[in-house]
């Protein structure tokens, strides 16, 4: 990661940036990717990655409903979270999404 200072106008709008001394740590990653089959045409699905250093720590937590409509077209609902532990500002702590996906299997 490299800091960086950032100077705006009067008007908010960024005049210029001032790179600061990059940053580097190592950090450790742990995922889980969790699945059950209801049926036969539903799915849930849980993707959970985990990535931590001493300075940050990102969760990031994906959930999915997957029902099969046809053998070609699905259609998957899912939820999702970032949360960063320590975000540079003005990004919040926590961000969220939710999805409506049409999904075609070749």
């Amino acid at each position: 990661m490299r800091p960086e200072e950032i100077n705006k106008d009067a008007d908010g709008a960024v005049i210029n940036r001032i790179p600061e001394n990059s940053q580097g740590e190592a950090i450790g990653t742990l995922g889980v990717d969790y699945s059950h089959a209801f049926n036969k045409s539903t799915v849930l699905s849980n993707t959970l990655q985990i990535e931590s250093g001493t300075l940050n720590t990102n969760i990031n937590d994906k959930i999915a409903l997957t029902v099969k409509m046809s053998e070609k077209l699905a259609l998957s609902v899912g939820y999702g979270f970032l949360d960063n532990t320590k975000p540079t500002p003005p990004t919040k702590k926590i961000d969220t999404v939710a999805t409506v996906n049409l999904v075609f299997a070749f």
